[in-house]
């Protein structure tokens, strides 16, 4: 089995055209809608188309499927564009019965141009009658108004009697500029001597006599390195030729079992499949005999193990003589490591002793350069008392300061408080004066604008929305359903094993997805190449911008309805599974 190439990418183009067209629908179907006449106590709103045509395609592509399941005299046609859905298509040989294919603008109905009209009922007109005449009322009051209005801006503003506007406060005196000095810091102390050698300890033994050791020993007879000249193939092939004896009768049967049935599916021994499946059972019968040539070797290799083994018993008396001639030379070796380890242990007693005398030459040293160490510290301790107690003294000093300035800025936040009430106050006392003010032009400005006449106002009912079928989610599923497939595919081929059984069983092609879009308007340059078991025909067409073979699913929908589903998109799809 070959490997299969993976699916194309459907062609966003096309996607977004086919997507178009169903948000163009959603939106019509939702405005259709939502156009509802309203009639309430008050009046009624209508709607009303006034003109216009827009296409219909739902009725357009009944026909089309209808036209194109049609038989066309002699099979014959060509592939022409169609600009009605902006694709070639198979145009079949037109005869008397058939007639022309049918065309979009065949397929109109009442565009959506329209305009609405609020209509009172004889209550709704007399209250707005009587709203006009009580704005009317309103200006009239407010005409007579005006000369106060007037009277009331001619007269300046009198400031007289309120509070002095604070314009800026007294600064604080008196903050601290320094922080007092706390004294001297000590910066360093006497240094102290300490000891840098030590007495000598003596000499160290570095070597000692060396002690003769036994170098070999007696030969005890070569070791067997081969076993008999005998391979046993002659047995090998006895056990390959009862094997095959069986094998290749079955193998016989089972390769015309299978050239059969492969001509009962109707599938023709020149055509490419039909080697395929042949050239899948020969490497399944190869397999097989290859089973029987690895028994042969199996039976070889017996043979040949008994053989070894006896060579194997030869070779452990032969070991054993060495072992005993060895076990002589190491009983003298070890008597000659005794003696050296006896020249170690009296070299060693010798540095001990010496490291004895370094060790405590190395205590009288560090013991000096210890008590050097507690004079230098007690010397560092006494400055860091005495620094210690600067620092303290530095941040007494240093808080004072900050205590003053803190209360000096106080007293300036008390002057800004006093400063900001007294222009509060002010600037409420005026607050009063404009609104005494401007209170007629106030009054008047209300009696003008007064309410509003209001039209008679129409509870809208509930909005209806209709979601557009999702063509994008469909073209995205079928590309993802062939990826998941060529997936599939691509594991099969990589991980089939074959074997002695199963020779001859038939499989789907690799080709052919499990479930697939197959609805006519999606396809283009649509080729008939042969004739399904079930009598429906077997195409080779463009889809998302690939060439693929397969059926059509309104010819499935005639013979086997149960393997065509319809897709969310409202296009058909075909379970191939069931065919």
């Amino acid at each position: 089995m070959c490997q299969p190439s993976p699916p194309a990418a459907p062609d966003p183009r096309a996607v977004a055209g086919a997507q178009s067209e169903f948000n163009e629908r959603a939106a019509r179907t939702t405005a259709a809608l939502n156009r509802y006449d309203t009639k309430t106590p008050y009046g009624s709103q209508t709607w009303k188309n006034v003109g216009g045509t827009t296409p219909d395609y739902d009725a357009f592509n009944q026909a089309l499927t209808a036209y194109n399941a049609q038989p066309a005299a002699g099979g014959g046609g060509s592939y022409q564009y169609n600009p009605d859905v902006g694709a070639e298509q198979w145009m079949p040989q037109q005869n008397m019965n058939r007639g022309a294919a049918p065309t979009l603008d065949q397929f109109q109905k009442p565009g959506d141009q329209w305009e609405t009209s609020i209509n009172l009922s004889p209550e709704g007109q007399q209250l707005f009658d009587s709203q006009n005449r009580i704005a009317t009322n309103l200006m009239r009051t407010a005409g007579d108004q005006l000369g106060r209005v007037e009277r009331t801006i001619n007269e300046p503003m009198n400031l007289y009697g309120l509070p002095d506007r604070v314009s800026g406060v007294s600064p604080s005196t008196g903050y601290a500029g320094g922080i007092a000095d706390a004294g001297t810091i000590t910066r360093g102390y006497d240094p102290v001597q300490f000891g840098s050698s030590f007495g000598d300890a003596g000499q160290i033994s570095r070597s000692y006599d060396p002690v003769q050791f036994q170098s070999g020993f007696a030969d005890v007879g070569g070791a067997q390195r081969s076993v008999g000249a005998n391979d046993f193939s002659a047995d090998r092939q006895r056990v390959e030729d009862a094997i095959l004896s069986r094998l290749n009768p079955m193998i016989d049967r089972d390769r015309e079992a299978q050239r059969a049935n492969l001509i009962l599916r109707g599938h023709n021994p020149s055509t490419e499949a039909f080697g395929r499946e042949a050239d899948q059972f020969n490497r399944q019968a190869n397999d097989a005999r290859m089973q029987a040539v690895l028994a042969g070797g199996q039976e070889q290799s017996r043979l040949f193990g008994l053989d070894l083994a006896k060579g194997q018993f030869a070779n452990q008396a032969q070991a054993q003589d060495y072992g005993q001639a060895l076990g002589r030379g190491a009983f003298g070796q070890d008597a000659a490591s005794r003696e050296l380890a006896q020249r170690q242990n009296r070299m060693l007693m010798e540095n001990q002793a010496q490291a004895q005398a370094y060790g405590q030459e190395l205590g009288r040293g560090t013991f000096a350069n210890d008590a050097a160490s507690r004079e230098l510290a007690q010397r560092a301790g006494r400055a860091s008392f005495a620094n210690q107690a600067q620092g303290q003294q530095f941040g007494q000093n240093e808080r004072s300061a900050q205590f003053q300035n803190a209360e000096r800025q106080q007293q300036l936040q008390e002057q800004l408080a006093n400063a900001n009430l007294s222009n509060s106050q002010r600037q409420a006392a005026l607050q009063e004066l404009l609104a005494l003010r401007l209170n007629p032009l106030n009054e008047l400005n209300a009696l003008r604008t007064g309410n509003q006449v209001q039209m008679p106002q129409f509870t809208p009912g509930p909005s209806v929305g209709v979601q557009p079928a999702d063509y994008t989610g469909a073209a995205r599923m079928q590309q993802q359903g062939q990826q998941a497939q060529y997936q599939a595919d691509v594991g099969s081929a990589n991980n089939m094993q074959t074997g002695l059984f199963g020779i001859g069983a038939a499989t789907a092609p690799w080709w052919m997805p499990l479930i697939a879009a197959s609805d006519r308007r999606l396809k283009s340059n649509i080729v008939r190449i042969g004739t399904h078991q079930l009598g429906i025909g077997i195409y080779e067409y463009n889809i998302f911008d690939r060439r693929e073979r397969g059926v059509m699913a309104d010819e499935v929908l005639t013979v086997r309805p149960q393997a065509v589903l319809t897709h969310q998109s409202g296009y058909l799809m075909v379970d191939y599974g069931k065919l």
